[in-house]
């Protein structure tokens, strides 16, 4: 099976694709890998999102902690390092 430059070399790839695209050249387009960056450019931002909710509710309750006397607040904060954990280690289990 042979590779694509895509593959092979990927800031090369990057850099003819922004070629042809600059130039309107749909012969020399990597339709299908360009297709495929554009879509998990989307899924990234979509982590991201969570990822910055995750964090503002973290900081939300670490604030509540210390102004709060509550048992239950610290197994609160808890779950949430544990559900950013748990999303971040899951975007980079590729690399």
């Amino acid at each position: 099976m042979e590779s694509s430059l895509h593959d092979q070399d990927y800031n090369l790839w990057l850099e003819q694709t922004a070629i042809a695209l600059r130039n309107q050249d749909i012969e020399r387009m990597d339709w299908e890998n360009l297709v495929a960056e554009i879509e998990d450019i989307g899924a990234s931002q979509k982590r991201a999102l969570a990822l910055r909710s995750y964090m503002y509710r973290l900081i939300e309750h670490i604030f509540k902690l210390q102004y709060i006397d509550s048992d239950f607040l610290p197994y609160l904060v808890r779950g949430i390092c544990a559900a950013i954990d748990s999303n971040c280690s899951s975007d980079y289990d590729g690399y």
